[in-house]
């Protein structure tokens, strides 16, 4: 948090925040944005230049060379959300930029330039949070049905000790998203299955709608998105709150889009929630 903190207190950057970019040739996004102080709550105008991670601002654009200082260094892979923040600020072209515990706020000129830094700096995010290479090893599991099903004779032979054994009988596979290929193996087994989802009936819903959401529209998400109507949901629902992985076409979000078939395949869903805690999204469902 320590280059955080030295471009909120106004203080020249860290060398090591910026060594070994290239910031002065081929820009991810370039231009003039106005940022508010932290302590002194003036507006500065600022040439912003995003590159490999990191978001340096100038006290103007020209002679930007190798040797160049940069005023200041936010890296956006510490960085949860981007947003507009114009309601917040009563500014028009307004936007936030999160880290959780510190937000800075900054102007744009017109709404498309706003719009296309909040889509800029929202993909770098993705690209170089530390939460997301966590989720990409869940998806990486999810997609390795080849482990799962490899388990799938010593499955078969406990259920056939219990059966034979006179015990207590397996009646039903449960199991979570990284086992859904388990949904074949109940059947070889003549067993019905279930999918147990750790989390709410918001999510089922909203794994329901994707594929609904891909044949109306057939695009990614975008950090921009203002409101996604999810059935369940009883307001819009930003797409700044969504998990980074869903905002990769080829990542996260296609394999998202797989899951609501095999949620069709199961015998049923068992869910972690009850009625008084979500009764809109229960209703719904």
């Amino acid at each position: 948090m320590e280059n955080i903190w030295r471009a909120l207190s106004g203080q020249d950057p860290n060398p090591e925040d910026y060594t070994g970019i290239e910031f002065w040739s081929n820009p991810e996004r370039s231009g003039w944005l106005t940022k508010q102080g932290d302590y002194i709550k003036t507006w500065r105008r600022r040439w912003f230049i995003l590159k490999q991670g990191k978001l340096f601002w100038f006290k103007d654009s020209h002679n930007i060379t190798p040797g160049s200082t940069p005023r200041g260094v936010i890296p956006v892979g510490t960085c949860l959300t981007v947003r507009g923040a114009e309601d917040l600020l009563n500014k028009p072209f307004a936007f936030e930029l999160s880290t959780g515990e510190y937000t800075m706020y900054f102007v744009a000129d017109t709404e498309k330039e706003k719009e296309e830094w909040i889509n800029s700096i929202g993909r770098a995010i993705v690209q170089h949070s530390r939460s997301i290479h966590l989720f990409q090893m869940f998806l990486r599991n999810l997609q390795n049905t080849l482990v799962v099903e490899s388990h799938l004779p010593n499955v078969k032979n406990i259920v056939s000790s219990r059966s034979n054994s006179g015990s207590l009988q397996v009646t039903g596979l449960a199991f979570d998203f990284f086992c859904v290929s388990m949904v074949d193996g109940a059947k070889e087994l003549t067993l019905p299955s279930y999918i147990f989802l750790t989390s709410d009936v918001g999510l089922e819903d909203f794994v329901l709608y994707l594929p609904i959401r891909e044949d109306r529209i057939s695009t990614v998400f975008e950090f921009s998105d203002h409101e996604l109507l999810i059935p369940s949901a009883i307001s819009p629902v930003p797409a700044c709150v969504l998990p980074s992985p869903l905002l990769n076409r080829n990542g996260g979000h296609a394999t998202f889009l797989k899951l609501p078939q095999r949620f069709k395949d199961v015998n049923g869903i068992i869910i972690n929630t009850f009625p008084e805690l979500e009764p809109y999204a229960v209703l719904v469902i």
